[in-house]
């Protein structure tokens, strides 16, 4: 369903300004990206965070697609926005879009499927704590690590 105003047909425009060698005000489309990847996370979160959780998985499937075409596009333009210099004028709008595309990056690079294993782990109780972890540190390195309160 490709309404006026959908996610498809914003991608669309997203892509074609992106690739438009006419289009030298990229600012308007930079904020407005912040703005879908702004919708897409309220939406992801009203619905329980589905983009990694496994418990409505074709959900999660689609709500990661939507993601992975916001964040195609938005990177485009980021591409776009560097070869026009516009990182070095406008650079709080860059960073910002630049930031939430390399979250997104990020956490589409965990799987369904490795998520699917985690949460197996935890239910056989193959986990350790973190506490057990500082201490195995600690006893290898001989000594206290960064951060350690010292004892008295």
């Amino acid at each position: 369903m490709d309404e006026p105003g959908g996610t498809d047909a914003v991608s669309d425009l997203m892509a074609e300004l992106a690739s438009d060698p006419e289009c030298g005000n990229l600012g308007p489309v930079i904020v407005f990206a912040i703005q879908q990847y702004t919708n897409l996370r309220m939406l992801d979160e009203a619905l329980g965070g589905l983009t990694l959780h496994n418990h409505r998985r074709p959900a999660a499937i689609a709500m990661r697609k939507l993601y992975e075409r916001w964040c195609t596009d938005a990177d485009a333009l980021l591409a776009r926005a560097k070869r026009l210099g516009f990182h070095e004028r406008r650079s709080a709008e860059f960073m910002a879009l630049s930031l939430v595309v390399g979250r997104t990056q990020a956490m589409l690079s965990i799987s369904l499927e490795s998520i699917e294993r985690a949460e197996d782990q935890i239910r056989r109780g193959e986990v350790v704590s973190i506490e057990e972890v500082r201490r195995e540190l600690r006893a290898k390195l001989g000594r206290p690590l960064r951060g350690d309160k010292e004892q008295t």
